[in-house]
């Protein structure tokens, strides 16, 4: 798992760090640098492993800790994470470009990867794909005509993904930069029929409504064909807090935006500081759960272990 360790949102002494999870319920190994600040901003945009074993961290270099971004490079390891190395990011030709977005670095079932970028100032959005383990990429464009005119959807950002069968891949994201806990905003949703070469244009969904300043993490259960979701809301509750909700969803439905109404799993903090959840499935079919949460002895990292799928 990686991780953004600094003292607020806006400082600049911010670095990227590494924690493994040994077993089911077997915690982290030792904390791993991945990338220092430079003496500047240093945020971790997407990471994970690529097809050859190597490990990568695309990481955003910022001028002031936040959002103005300087460049984007890539941090590796060959050694499973022990050591790294900073390399050049090469987009389409372009070294070291500048976007964000946040989202995952995904590795599709023919061995690409994919990460979800945009524009600072909202003029273009596209996905990154890789068929080299990350030595190069190229940009494959997705149209956002929500846009034009809506400042907001200048910020889509944070593009979870998910493959399901036939090379079938949905993209979730938010719309919202700034927590707002007295909004509920729905998801917004893209897909790919062809491994993420070209994408659908960007629409609101309308059954997935509240995906309030946060995102989610999604599997794929390949043996009844469904996507298992756990996302985030800092929506406030009745109870003055924001949620982690899960649902179930066949993979048909999720490709023709018919979500089901979520179960709520976790309250989270009253100031809605909290979030980011992640899922991951290991081969051994264990489902784990990432997140953070603000409480009285600070912010922390939680995680939850859900048993092996019925094969």
């Amino acid at each position: 798992m990686f991780f953004n360790g600094k003292t607020s949102h806006t400082s600049t002494d911010g670095a990227v760090f590494l924690l493994r999870k040994n077993a089911a319920e077997d915690f982290y190994t030792e904390l791993v640098k991945v990338g220092e600040n430079e003496g500047r901003g240093t945020i971790c945009h997407a990471g994970g492993i690529c097809p050859n074993g190597n490990y990568v961290c695309i990481a955003k270099i910022t001028f002031d800790g936040n959002e103005n971004i300087e460049k984007s490079v890539i941090y590796r390891s060959r050694d499973h994470g022990a050591s790294w190395a900073k390399e050049d990011m090469i987009a389409d030709g372009e070294v070291n470009p500048v976007f964000d977005g946040y989202g995952d670095l995904f590795m599709t079932s023919d061995g690409a990867l994919l990460t979800y970028a945009r524009r600072p100032d909202g003029s273009a959005f596209y996905m990154l794909k890789s068929t080299d383990s990350g030595r190069t990429w190229t940009k494959r464009p997705i149209c956002n005509p929500l846009a034009d005119g809506d400042p907001l959807f200048k910020q889509v950002m944070e593009g979870k993904l998910v493959e399901m069968s036939g090379k079938r891949l949905m993209c979730v994201l938010r719309i919202r930069l700034m927590t707002d806990a007295a909004t509920k905003d729905c998801a917004v949703l893209t897909y790919s029929s062809d491994g993420g070469d070209t994408w659908t244009p960007m629409k609101r969904s309308a059954t997935w409504k509240d995906l309030s300043s946060n995102n989610c993490g999604m599997v794929y259960h390949p043996h009844d064909g469904t996507v298992e979701a756990v996302f985030a809301s800092r929506y406030r509750q009745s109870d003055g807090k924001g949620s982690l909700f899960a649902f179930t969803v066949p993979e048909e439905d999720a490709l023709n935006d018919r979500f089901p109404e979520p179960e709520r799993i976790l309250a989270g903090a009253p100031d809605a500081d909290f979030g980011y959840p992640s899922l991951v499935k290991d081969k051994n079919g264990v489902i784990n759960l990432f997140y953070y949460n603000k409480d009285d002895e600070g912010t922390n990292i939680f995680y939850a272990v859900k048993g092996a799928e019925a094969l």
